[in-house]
């Protein structure tokens, strides 16, 4: 017979079938990127613990050399303001002036980057201001990230980061709140504890945990909240409240605009006549410890370990761990 008279049994799809296939597809998708997601989130949350193992190594090299953590800032209240570099007369306040972070650079693979500031300088003054502008990759969690502060100008131009270090279970100023008494802590304006004064043991006292970082799209000031290059308060954490509290972020400055903490406010005192953090006639920051992981932040303890802390955590239980001669028992399991 004629094989163009040979009836093609072959049919493509009808369009019920195709619908099919397709539903499954997308069902077969929205099983998946959930999976995805939490793959590529816990790569970052990977990540961000060993920075926080490199810092915790930093501190404990850094130690060894200068037989005492680094200072929690270079100045305090009361401290003259520094100039911006020698040829001209222009200074700058305690505030806006070197954190613990570039002092850790060479503990952390940054030598070039160490040896491009000049101490003998405020850290906002001219002679510093292109190394400011150096990101810090160790320094960023890939969760959330380091955040550009107004790299176009000068004074301000900086990296805001994710890692604070410990100021205690009160506020800035270490001063008591309340019933709440401070009861020391690895890191304070000016000083940083020697490992032999941490009573409470290295394992069961906070070194340094997360932040997140806020950005003005803007382009200007985000706020205080991880400015944490200098010493306005925002380089350090205080345990007054528990990990990603919705309690709201307290200090003079506020949020700049489009920017928030995980959805929570800031409150802002506007008493005062200066830019001091710590000015007697303001409310003194108090910036929590605060992170894009789900339930909870990851921190490293004083003796190298880094645990992750339920943001359900016992306000009590974190506060204890904050102290450095709190003489409180407090478990990390």
């Amino acid at each position: 017979m004629n094989s163009r008279f040979v009836k093609n049994s072959r049919r493509g799809f009808t369009l019920i079938e195709l619908l099919v296939v397709i539903a499954i597809i997308a069902i077969l998708i929205a099983l998946l990127l959930p999976a995805v997601q939490q793959a590529r989130e816990a790569a970052r949350r990977s990540q961000c613990k060993n920075n926080l193992k490199q810092i915790g190594l930093a501190m404990h090299n850094y130690h060894d050399t200068m037989k005492q953590l680094p200072l929690g800032s270079l100045l305090t209240a009361g401290d003259s303001p520094r100039r911006g570099n020698s040829a001209n007369t222009t200074t700058f306040s305690w505030w806006k002036d070197f954190s613990w972070i570039p002092m850790i650079l060479p503990y952390i693979d940054q030598p070039t980057v160490y040896s491009q500031y000049n101490f003998s300088y405020s850290f906002s003054g001219t002679v510093n201001r292109a190394a400011a502008k150096v990101r810090l990759n160790v320094l960023s969690c890939p969760s959330d990230g380091a955040k550009p502060n107004e790299l176009g100008s000068g004074e301000y131009a900086r990296w805001y980061y994710n890692y604070a270090i410990n100021f205690g279970n009160t506020d800035y100023a270490q001063e008591t709140i309340g019933t709440v008494t401070f009861g020391g802590a690895p890191f304070s304006s000016r000083r940083g504890a020697k490992f032999s004064e941490i009573i409470d043991g290295t394992s069961n006292t906070l070194l340094v945990s997360e932040i997140i970082t806020v950005y003005n799209p803007g382009g200007g000031w985000a706020g205080g909240t991880a400015d944490s290059m200098v010493s306005n308060g925002g380089q350090a954490f205080e345990a007054y409240v528990t990990p990603n509290s919705s309690a709201s972020y307290q200090g003079f400055y506020c949020l700049g605009a489009g920017v928030d903490l995980n959805g929570n406010p800031s409150t802002c005192s506007s008493a005062g006549s200066s830019d001091n953090p710590l000015d007697p006639a303001r409310a003194k920051p108090i910036q929590t410890s605060r992170s894009k992981h789900t339930g909870g932040v990851q921190s490293v303890m004083c003796d190298g370990s880094v645990r992750f802390f339920s943001s359900s955590i016992d306000i009590g239980i974190w506060r204890a761990l904050s102290t450095s001669q709190g003489n409180e028992v407090a478990s990390v399991e």
